[in-house]
C-alpha cells in the first residue's frame, strides 16, 4: 500500500506535469499560476490543482494531456467529482461540446448528475418517417445536480459529433430516455471538432 509520501509526491508530479502544458501552450502566464506555486510549496495539493482547475476552466484550448495530467493529480487526491470534470474537459479538447441549455421535465421522478447520457432529438427523422435519436453524455456546468423542473447550463458530449453537424445555436432538442422526453434544451455554442 503507497504511504502518504509517496501519494503526494505522485500528485504533485501529475500537478507539475498540468502547470508545464499549460505554460507551454502560451495560455496562461507564469504569473497567473503564482499562487500555484505558493499552495505547491506549501503542500496545499488540492489548492494548487483548484488553481490550475480555474485557469483550465478559463480556457477552452488547454490540450487533452493537460487535464489528463491534472485528472490523475484528483484521482490521486480522492476528489472524483473534480477527476470526472478533468475526464470531460478531455473529451472537449479532442472533440468539442455543444453548450446548452437544459430544463428536466417536472413531472420527472429523479435528478440527473454529470455522465447523465440521455439520447437526443435533433429534429432528424429517417427516410421512412422515424425519430431518430443520437447519444450525448451531459456534464452539468452550474451545479452539482440538476432536479426535476430545473434549469441549468450543460455541455454535450455527443457519441457521434457528425450527427451534430447541423446543430446550430438557438436549436431547441429534446433529451429521450427511451421514448419518453426527459427535458428540453436550448443549444446556445457549438463548438464540435472534426475528427
Amino acid at each position: 500500500m503507497m504511504d502518504l509520501d509517496e501519494a503526494w509526491a505522485r500528485t504533485r508530479t501529475w500537478l507539475a506535469t498540468a502547470r508545464a502544458l499549460a505554460v507551454s501552450a502560451d495560455l496562461v502566464s507564469e504569473a497567473d499560476l503564482e499562487s500555484f506555486d505558493q499552495f505547491l510549496a506549501a503542500n496545499e495539493l488540492q489548492l494548487a490543482a483548484d488553481t490550475l482547475l480555474d485557469r483550465g476552466l478559463e480556457c477552452d484550448d488547454l490540450s487533452r494531456p493537460f487535464w489528463d495530467a491534472l485528472q490523475r493529480g484528483y484521482e490521486n487526491l480522492a476528489l472524483d467529482a473534480q477527476a470526472t470534470r478533468c475526464r470531460f474537459r478531455a473529451l472537449e479538447a479532442e472533440r468539442g461540446f455543444v453548450e446548452a441549455r437544459l430544463t428536466l421535465n417536472a413531472g420527472r421522478k429523479t435528478g440527473i448528475c454529470t455522465d447523465y447520457r440521455p439520447d437526443w432529438n435533433l429534429g432528424h427523422g429517417s427516410a421512412a418517417g422515424r425519430l431518430e435519436l443520437t447519444g450525448a453524455r451531459v456534464a452539468l456546468e452550474d451545479c452539482q445536480t440538476l432536479n426535476p423542473g430545473e434549469t441549468g447550463i450543460v455541455r454535450l458530449h455527443p457519441i457521434r459529433p457528425e450527427a451534430w453537424a447541423h446543430t446550430q445555436p438557438g436549436d431547441r432538442i429534446d433529451a429521450h430516455e427511451g421514448a419518453r422526453v426527459t427535458g428540453t434544451a436550448t443549444v446556445l455554442r457549438v463548438a464540435l471538432k472534426r475528427i
